[in-house]
Order: C-alpha cells, then sequence, then structure tokens
C-alpha cells in the first residue's frame, strides 16, 4: 500500500540526511529519537489493541443486555428440545403403521441434537459472560483516550501507523548509532525508495481526480436542493512532497452566492452555510458514515429550506448518528429524538437543563416554537 511504502521512503530518506549530519546534529538526532522511542514504548501498545477495546467497551456497555438475550435464548432452546421429545411417542405410533413416516424420526433426532447444541453453546456463552473479570468503562475509555493522544501527539491516523512510526524511529537510532552503510548506496536506496512512492501515489492522485468531480457533482445537486443562491463547488487537488496521506493537498472551493468568485471554503462560508455544505458532503455515498453534530445549522434560513434540511436530517440518521440543535419546528419536526434545552439563570449561576420529550411533548413543543397551534398541522407533524 502507499503508507506502507512511505514508512519506507522515510527510512531511507532519514538514513541518507543522518549520514550527512555532522557530529553534533547526530548526537542531538538520536537523543530525541530515543526520548521518543520510550514516550511511545512506555505505553506498550499493540496493534489490534484499539480495535479490541472497542469491541470490548461495546460489550461491557450492553453486558445486562447480553445476558438477558443470552438467558431467553436459552430458554426458548429448551423448549425445542422438550417440544422435539414430546414429538417422539406420536412419531413412534406413525412409524408402527407405515414405514412412510420413517423420516420424521430422523428430522426429530437431528431437531433434538441441533437444540442440544445450541443450548450448550448458550450455557458456555452464559459463563464466560458471568465468569469475565467486570472492566471498569472508564479503565477502557482512560486506554482509548491514551491512544487517541498518542495517535494524535505522533500525526498517526491509526494504532498501527504509530507502531509503524515507531518501529522506524527504531530502526534509525539503531543506524545512527552503528552507521555501517555508504553514502552512495543510500543514496541510491533513497532514489529508489522515492520512485516507487511517486510511481503509486501519481495512481492514488489519478483515482483522487476520479473521485473529486463525483464529489462535486453531487454537493453542488445537494447545495442546489438545499436553496442556495448559488451551487459552485470544486474540489482541487493539487500536489506536493510526498506525505503520509499521498503527493496531493486537497482544498474545497465554493461560490453561494451570484458574482461571487471560487474561494476556499473556510474563507467564504458562513457557520450555517458551512454545516449545510457539510450536511451535503455527508449524504454523498462516498462519505464515511459515523456521528454528525450540526450546531444551529438553521442559521439564515427558514421555509421550505428549513423544510429541505430537515428532510436531509433526517435521511442521514437512516445510516449515522446525527446531533441537531435547531430553533426552527421545520427541522425539528423531523426528529427521532426531540430533547428541550432550557436556559435558567440566576444570582451569580446559570442553569441549563435538557429534558427528553415524549410524543405529546414534542409535538407541543412544536407548537411553542412557531408561535401557536394553528400551524403545526401545515408543519405535516
Amino acid at each position: 500500500t502507499y503508507q506502507t511504502q512511505h514508512t519506507h521512503y522515510l527510512a531511507a530518506k532519514t538514513r541518507l540526511e543522518a549520514a550527512q549530519m555532522d557530529r553534533n546534529d547526530l548526537e542531538q538526532r538520536c537523543e530525541f529519537l530515543a526520548f521518543q522511542i520510550q514516550d511511545i514504548q512506555q505505553h506498550a501498545f499493540e496493534r489490534d489493541e484499539e480495535e479490541q477495546l472497542s469491541a470490548k467497551r461495546q460489550t461491557v456497555k450492553h453486558a445486562h443486555q447480553i445476558q438477558s438475550s443470552l438467558n431467553n435464548l436459552y430458554e426458548s432452546a429448551q423448549a425445542i428440545s422438550t417440544t422435539s421429545h414430546n414429538c417422539t411417542p406420536n412419531i413412534q405410533k406413525l412409524t408402527s403403521i407405515s414405514s412412510d413416516y420413517e423420516h420424521l424420526t430422523e428430522l426429530t433426532e437431528t431437531l433434538l441434537t441441533n437444540s442440544a447444541t445450541l443450548s450448550d453453546e448458550i450455557r458456555d456463552l452464559q459463563r464466560n459472560q458471568n465468569t469475565n473479570t467486570p472492566t471498569d468503562i472508564d479503565t477502557l475509555e482512560s486506554r482509548l483516550d491514551l491512544i487517541f493522544r498518542a495517535k494524535t501527539k505522533y500525526k498517526a491516523p491509526s494504532l498501527p501507523a504509530l507502531i509503524d512510526h515507531l518501529e522506524a524511529m527504531q530502526a534509525e537510532h539503531s543506524m545512527l548509532s552503528d552507521p555501517t552503510q555508504s553514502l552512495e548506496t543510500l543514496q541510491a536506496d533513497f532514489d529508489s525508495a522515492l520512485l516507487l512512492i511517486e510511481d503509486i501515489g501519481t495512481k492514488l492522485h489519478d483515482l483522487r481526480i476520479e473521485s473529486a468531480r463525483r464529489l462535486e457533482f453531487h454537493i453542488q445537486t445537494q447545495m442546489k436542493d438545499l436553496h442556495f443562491a448559488q451551487n459552485k463547488f470544486m474540489v482541487e487537488v493539487g500536489q506536493t512532497a510526498p506525505s503520509i496521506n499521498g503527493l496531493d493537498i486537497i482544498c474545497f472551493y465554493v461560490s453561494t452566492n451570484p458574482g461571487e468568485p471560487m474561494k476556499p471554503l473556510n474563507q467564504v462560508a458562513s457557520g450555517g452555510e458551512l454545516s449545510r455544505i457539510m450536511l451535503a458532503i455527508h449524504t454523498t455515498p462516498e462519505t464515511s458514515k459515523g456521528t454528525m453534530i450540526f450546531d444551529e445549522i438553521d442559521t439564515g434560513t427558514g421555509g421550505i429550506t428549513a423544510n429541505t434540511i430537515g428532510d436531509k436530517l433526517h435521511t442521514a440518521a437512516k445510516t449515522s448518528q446525527v446531533f441537531c440543535i435547531t430553533h426552527l419546528a421545520q427541522i425539528a419536526k423531523f426528529s427521532d429524538n426531540h430533547f428541550r434545552v432550557d436556559k435558567d439563570a440566576e444570582i451569580g449561576k446559570t442553569t441549563v437543563t435538557v429534558t427528553p420529550l415524549n410524543s405529546d411533548e414534542h409535538k407541543s413543543e412544536l407548537r411553542r416554537m412557531v408561535g401557536g397551534s394553528d400551524v403545526l398541522t401545515l408543519l405535516g407533524a
């Protein structure tokens, strides 16, 4: 993969640069590497640890639900076994009358065997669930947070990438401590690694260009649906020096009003516009889904536009977890779960209360948001 080759490229580049260092720079580099190596090593990270901990966290969070489901499943398996046993006398009567019914005996025996196997398997799972040492969710969260902070500190996209970085530093430190290769050999290794990463990076660049064009079309279509005055959107895929993410530097350009030139997204869009463009981005099939938070996405909108935003948020929520803070009933009406946020100011103290609303309270809150009950029917709620 590109990232694997990038690791090799960095190692070759580092070895070459190290061979060109003077003695003082060499000693400083060795000390710096030793510090970072120890900083990562002290945590004893394992490559698949984050994935395992995340799965364990899910199990711990739903321990009671798992136990309850296993108990219910075991009772059902036992009921199947009992019912199968009750079939035996009737089948024996039938087979004594005619051999046409003998196949029922085999089917019943198979059912008994399978139900017994199922019961044993469920019982083993129950024992494991009961005998496992309870894991404090705070301990899991603490370890996952430690992994997250280490990845952030060393700009690693994943835990395996962080460990790759550690191994690269260890190799560099070992090489700097005992350089044995000539400058010519190191230069040849670097040139070879550079050619290979540029070849892979160019192919990745071409794929990104194709994806960028599809993304542009999708977002422009979504912006039109969201009633932007102008829906110009462009993905610029520029090239730069090899990095962990490829040879590209990517920038989004947008123009939301007629007569305005295309400018970088973060320099043009207001808060509300940015939220709506992010909504457009996150509704593309190629965008990875997760948890999305939209803070006052309704800024500067109303009427049909707000209704469209609410509909798209509701669509996005079918494949993602969506949190939306809104002041408009046209958007709030689409929510699966509605929470009212109240802020009370007392002398020297401000209290914020978040209240989950049931169906009737949800409708009442929509009435309050639009200022009366007559327009609720117009909202379709």
